[in-house]
Formats: C-alpha cells, structure tokens, sequence
C-alpha cells in the first residue's frame, strides 16, 4: 500500500522563512504516519510541500496517480479541495480529510467566531468539505455524530489523539518553590480560561494561598488576572510549532504541580479531544477540568483526576490538592498509567493500520 500524508505550510512567526510542524498536524498526520513505517512494509510519505526540489513530484495528477490514498488535514483552499476530488475520482483513488473540530458551532466569544459564523464563507466550506469528502477521520464520538449529520458518504472513522511518551521528556529539576498551578493553550482558548466558576475559585485560591502561582502557557495576558493576583500570575509566550512546544512543556508543565482544563460548556467544546488530560499524565500532573464531555470519559474522579462543574468544585479540588502532596502524586501517577496503558500511539497504531487495510 502507498499512502501519502500532507501536513498544511505553516510558518515559523520569529524565522518567517522557517517551515514548522503544527501541534494540530503533529497529532494527526505526522505522528500516526511515522509510527505506521514501524509496523507495515507500506510506501509512505509524509509532504509539507510536496512538490519541493527532490521530492520525484511535479503535480497532483503525478501524487494521485502513484499513491493508493492520500490523507489531508483540513484546509481552507477550496479551488484545490475541488481539484482534488476530481483527481481521486479520476485515479479512483482514496482521499480522506481529517476534522478534528466542530467549526460550525462555535460560540460568539470564540476568537474564531468572526471566520466560522454561520453566513460566513468559510462557514460554508467547511461544510461543503465535510459534506462531499469521500472518507472523514475525527477524534471523538459526538463529533463523528456531527460529521454524521452532514456527510453524504457517511465513511468517517474516529481515531483519537495519542501521543509517542518518549518525546514528553519529565525534567529532572526540582519543582518550582512556590506551588504552581499551570494551563497550557493559545488565544483561541480564551473563552475556556475566563470562565466564570472557574476565574472566582483561582482568584480565592490566589487569594488564600499567598506561595501558589498560575501560570498560563501560549495565551496572552489577561488584565482579569493581573489585577487580582499582581505576581502571583505568570504567563508564557507559546509557541505553534510542535517541537518548540514540547521544549515548553518540559520547562514549564512536567516542572508545574497541578494541571488545569476549564472548558466552556458548549458543542464545539463538547467535540474537543482529552488531549490535554494526556499531555498532562504524560508529566505525571494531577489533572483539574471542567466536567464536560471531552473529559467525562477519561478521567476518574479524584483518582486521575478532578472534574468540576461549580465554583466551590474547583476550590475544593485546587485547595484538596494544594494541601495534600502525597495525593497530588497518588493522582498524577494514576493519571500516567492511564495514558501509558490507553494513549500512546504505540499501543493504538493498529487502529490506523486495520482502517487504512479496509479501505482497499
């Protein structure tokens, strides 16, 4: 079998020139495609631009006409979306798009809103993508029941995101003096970390314990917490790019003593994977999240983790563990085995390789 993956180009914002890796593309094209060369003897290759000097390519005819099937994230090129369903029909090849989010219900206060809002053009491509792609993959039961609801074809797999454990490198260093609560996640996470039951229980905590910092990594800062807790509010400049992440996450997560996840209630979020309760076990982190759907199904109350849907919730869960360092480690350690044992790709590739099999 030869499968081709393509990643989209994204740039690096401090070396424009710099083509990087997206987190996003990391967990489903790159990190899925490498882990499949260790188990199968299939042609396989992974494209950023795939018509680079060296590549043997010089269009998509030359790409469809070699490859069995060829594996996209999604993208917002529609002329070239509409190419390629005319070149894997003409070639009767197999063209899968990945969608790993629920575009079309995002709420007013989502910093995407203004692109995706219903009416607006990219709006209907999306839809019109998800509408007309001969197969869909996607992370989650309720997104695949979304996909369901508009899909002609109606050939969507779900494979979840795992990580490879031996990239999330624990530092050796002792953890921070002051007791360090941590959330990881861009600007477009915003309306997750101001909401409201959440932001009066860290602002208590902050409060109530003069020695705990929060700390915020790829989101910019935000004046609702500077004016409550002054220095007890760190933030982190993140990052897009996969790999300089995970240097992120080595100084400023695997070194943190809890880990967070509020989410805001809705059904784009109720679509989100648990990736963050893995990223997190993968450091051995107690885990403290919103009791929505992405986490109901993974994180057990009070042994990997804490689910909180009220303020006095998320108190109690920040207080219970601030106080109680052999729990924080019982729960971190529990939420390690949990990943080890269900969430690596090493464990799940078969999952990949069974779904690309069917497929011819």
């Amino acid at each position: 079998m030869k499968i081709a993956f393509f990643e989209v180009i994204y740039y690096d914002d401090e070396r424009p020139h710099r083509i990087i890796t997206k987190s996003l593309h990391w967990h489903r094209i790159v990190n899925p495609a490498l882990h499949l060369k260790n188990v199968t003897d299939w042609e396989i290759r992974i494209f950023k631009n795939p018509f680079q000097v060296g590549s043997g390519f010089k269009n998509w005819d030359d790409i469809f006409s070699h490859f069995d099937v060829c594996y996209f994230p999604y993208f917002s090129n529609h002329k070239l979306y509409t190419l390629l369903l005319v070149l894997a029909k003409k070639y009767k090849r197999k063209l899968i798009v990945d969608i790993d989010d629920n575009l079309w219900e995002l709420t007013p206060k989502h910093r995407l809103y203004p692109y995706f809002h219903m009416g607006s053009a990219l709006f209907y491509y999306y839809f019109d993508l998800a509408k007309t792609a001969p197969y869909l993959t996607t992370t989650t039961k309720l997104l695949k029941k979304k996909l369901m609801t508009i899909s002609i074809q109606k050939n969507i797999q779900i494979l979840s995101n795992y990580i490879d454990l031996s990239m999330y490198k624990r530092s050796g260093k002792l953890k921070y003096k002051n007791l360090t609560i941590v959330y990881f996640g861009n600007n477009n996470h915003r309306q997750d970390i101001v909401l409201p039951s959440f932001v009066k229980a860290i602002i208590r905590i902050i409060h109530d314990y003069p020695d705990v910092v929060f700390k915020t990594i790829g989101m910019d800062r935000l004046s609702l917490f500077s004016k409550q807790m002054g220095n007890q509010y760190v933030t982190v400049k993140g990052t897009m790019d996969y790999y300089k992440f995970l240097k992120l996450w080595y100084d400023h997560v695997s070194t943190a003593h809890i880990s967070i996840a509020p989410l805001e209630i809705s059904n784009f979020s109720h679509g989100k994977s648990p990736l963050k309760f893995i990223e997190s076990g993968a450091g051995k982190l107690p885990f403290v999240c919103s009791n929505t759907a992405p986490y109901r199904e993974v994180v057990q109350q009070e042994k990997t983790g804490f689910l909180c849907k009220t303020e006095e919730d998320w108190y109690q869960a920040f207080s219970t563990l601030i106080k109680n360092k052999s729990l924080r480690k019982k729960v971190g350690e529990n939420a390690y085995e949990e990943v080890k044992k269900n969430w690596t790709i090493q464990k799940n590739i078969w999952k990949y390789k069974e779904f690309f099999e069917k497929l011819i």
